[in-house]
């Protein structure tokens, strides 16, 4: 049975040691720009709110309880943390939906940076295509003075 001073788990006496974010301003596509590498703790909980309420629309409250329980890591660790350890930090639920938003984030960004287009831009190919074969593409070797 809960007393006054033993308050039960979601209770209001709960939220009495969740940061405060009075400085918190919620504006339109804050949630698309990952935070640097070396970004501190508070701009991951900043960038992870945002992120949560423009990608999922989740009530502000909520999401502070939720970004709450990312402590200290840093730009560094959000981009690289395995599924397990957003699981950990966030539970079951909300540690996927935070996990896969996050890796959405960085596949757009090397995107937009052409980090899978550029993998084969300086890559020739040809058809090969013998009798009675199926159609196949090899890779012409590199050489400075090449031309076709």
């Amino acid at each position: 049975m809960a007393t006054a001073s033993s308050p039960r788990k979601g209770s209001m006496g709960d939220e009495e040691h969740l940061p405060l974010y009075e400085e918190f301003q919620h504006t339109e596509g804050q949630g698309d720009i990952l935070p640097d590498t070396k970004a501190t703790p508070d701009q991951v909980r900043e960038y992870l709110a945002h992120l949560l309420i423009d990608k999922r629309n989740l009530p502000l409250d909520y999401v502070r309880r939720t970004v709450s329980k990312w402590n200290v890591g840093s730009g560094h660790e959000l981009r690289s943390y395995s599924p397990s350890m957003y699981l950990d930090i966030f539970g079951r639920e909300d540690g996927w939906v935070i996990y896969r938003e996050v890796k959405l984030s960085i596949a757009n960004e090397k995107l937009k940076k052409g980090g899978f287009a550029n993998r084969y831009a300086n890559r020739e190919y040809r058809s090969v295509q013998e009798p009675g074969q199926s159609l196949q593409l090899t890779r012409q070797p590199q050489s400075s003075s090449s031309s076709l």
